[in-house]
C-alpha cells in the first residue's frame, strides 16, 4: 500500500473537486484499488486507480 499526500491545491481540485488543504491518496496497484481523503471528508472514498497513477 502506497500512501501519498497533497497539498497542491489546484491538483486536489482537479481529482476530487473539493477546496481542501491536503489530500491523502492511498493505492495498491497489485490489487488495482485507490482511496482518497481529504479533512473535511470523516471516511476514505474509492477513486480510479488510473487518476491516481500519474501522480
Amino acid at each position: 500500500m502506497v500512501e501519498k499526500r497533497i497539498i497542491d491545491q489546484d491538483i486536489i481540485y482537479k481529482l476530487t473537486r473539493r477546496k481542501d488543504t491536503f489530500l491523502i491518496i492511498k493505492y495498491n496497484t497489485k490489487n488495482k484499488r485507490a482511496w482518497f481523503q481529504t479533512e473535511s471528508m470523516p471516511k476514505r472514498k474509492a477513486i480510479d486507480i488510473s487518476r491516481v497513477v500519474n501522480l
